[in-house]
């Protein structure tokens, strides 16, 4: 009977493969390349992973479970702030240097999971709901009604998803930033006024 993979090693391997994906993308692939980087070898991948696509489906989804956590804790450390002040710590947590590699690898998942649903499919699903109903519950906690707050949650997210391909397509931080101080002011605006919310949203 052969040898079981390690399942630490995996992990370490994980952590590893999710920093390599985030600077050089999903859709290229090769596993040499990967292993000359890791300073391992193919077989050594394929005999912890079974095979380039199980290597990328776990990849994406310990991504996604990096991302999760670390949503998980804004939410934790910022369970007082305004919207407004959680939509700009959801903005530097996901742009930072060190993050925002596992947000790019997301995001080319997302895409990805119309044509290889077997691997990423509900990806894109997750990442949303996690970022969306944190946002939403900040909502409701500064006085929002759970329907207006939904739907707000909803846009300024799409809105804080578009501005991170904007700026990893332009690597425009200065102007990017100004957008999102636009958003912030869109989002303060209308939790002091749910009732236009509601009309905005028939």
């Amino acid at each position: 009977m052969g040898r079981r993979p390690n399942p630490q090693r995996k992990q370490d391997l994980l952590d590893e493969i999710v920093t390599y994906l985030g600077e050089h993308g999903i859709g290229d692939l090769s596993l040499r390349p990967l292993a000359k980087r890791l300073g391992t070898s193919t077989y050594t991948l394929t005999y912890q992973f079974g095979s380039k696509d199980q290597l990328l489906a776990g990849a994406v989804r310990h991504a996604l479970a990096l991302q999760v956590a670390g949503v998980a804790e804004l939410a934790s450390a910022g369970s007082e702030d305004a919207p407004s002040d959680l939509v700009r710590r959801l903005w530097v947590w996901s742009t930072s240097a060190e993050n925002l590699g596992v947000v790019r690898m997301l995001l080319e998942a997302t895409t990805l999971a119309y044509s290889q649903p077997e691997l990423f499919g509900g990806v894109g699903r997750e990442v949303v709901t996690e970022g969306r109903g944190l946002l939403a519950a900040a909502l409701v906690r500064s006085g929002l009604p759970k329907a207006n707050a939904e739907v707000l949650a909803t846009r300024t997210y799409a809105t804080l998803v578009g501005l991170q391909v904007d700026l990893i397509a332009t690597g425009d931080r200065d102007l990017v930033s100004d957008a999102l101080e636009e958003l912030c002011r869109s989002v303060d605006a209308s939790v002091g006024s749910p009732h236009a919310l509601a009309a905005d949203a028939l």
